[in-house]
């Protein structure tokens, strides 16, 4: 059933990505009418999220950046459809990115780690950091249970010669790359809700937080750069790139530092521009099992 279905919708995705941005944004328009007027989804996570994160903030502070999140969550939905068929030059009209820091890791003859979160375009980030960085991209990926929509996001993914692998894979593809002398970015999205039986525990955006410690005890073992990668909406459809090294030898570092740096950055980033990142996730899912 998922076979007929991913090769009858096929076509139809491809034709409508074709379409110009600018139509595309009047059917995130219409979007934004379905999902929060009339469906209303996930609006008691979003609202719940809100007011955790954002104590201070008034009810109509709370409303106002739903309202912006649900319309930006339309936003990136056809921003990632357009991706489909986005060309280079279509890229670098909209997209910005600074890249010094990162060639520099890159002139060192080091492979680099890059973390970000589910803030902005994060989807477009690998391609963009391929064109304006001396690295292609390997993206780490959850698999998910449809293998036919992972193959459609996968194909997104590797348009422009970057690479996927699982994330069970990855620290083997790793040690192979750094075996054949490969400079490779891998792209972590890192601000998903684990287990929290293995989890790192710390506060963020007002909340005891579970966090992964998957990518900081790969680089500590590598001792693979780590840069976190900030993707900044300057208005709509329009994006920049602000790498930042955390740290240039991890083996170095003390449990949890790594990700309780990503986190603290990828926090400024949702504080200054609240309605980019994922609030309909259920992030907060998780509670410690045992005390401070």
């Amino acid at each position: 059933m998922h076979r007929v279905l991913y090769y009858t919708v096929l076509p139809l995705f491809w034709s409508i990505s074709l379409l110009p941005i600018s139509v595309l944004y009047l059917f995130s328009d219409f979007l934004y009418f379905i999902i929060f007027i009339l469906l209303g989804y996930r609006k008691k996570v979003v609202l719940e999220n809100l007011r955790n994160a954002f104590p201070d903030k008034s009810k109509h502070e709370i409303d106002q950046i739903m309202r912006d999140y649900y319309h930006y969550l339309c936003d990136l939905l056809v921003e990632v459809l357009k991706g489909a068929t986005m060309t280079k030059a279509e890229y670098q009209q909209r997209w910005t990115a600074e890249a010094t820091e990162v060639n520099k890791i890159h002139a060192q003859n080091r492979s680099a780690i890059f973390i970000l979160g589910h803030f902005g375009n994060w989807e477009a980030a690998a391609p963009v950091c391929t064109f304006n960085s001396n690295y292609h991209v390997n993206i780490i990926y959850k698999p998910i249970a449809n293998s036919y929509v992972e193959k459609l996001i996968n194909k997104i993914r590797t348009r422009f010669d970057n690479k996927v692998t699982p994330m069970d894979k990855i620290l083997r593809q790793m040690i192979k790359d750094k075996n054949k002398h490969d400079l490779i970015a891998y792209a972590f999205v890192s601000d998903q809700s684990p287990s929290p039986k293995n989890a790192y525990w710390m506060e963020f955006l007002n909340q005891d937080t579970a966090v992964f410690t998957g990518v900081e005890k790969i680089a500590q073992k590598l001792n693979i750069p780590v840069i976190y990668i900030s993707v900044q909406r300057k208005k709509r459809g329009h994006y920049h790139i602000q790498p930042t090294v955390l740290f240039e030898n991890p083996k170095e570092t003390q449990e949890g530092e790594i990700m309780r740096a990503f986190m603290k950055h990828l926090e400024q980033d949702i504080i200054k521009n609240p309605a980019c990142w994922l609030w309909s996730h259920r992030r907060w899912k998780h509670k410690r099992t045992q005390s401070p």
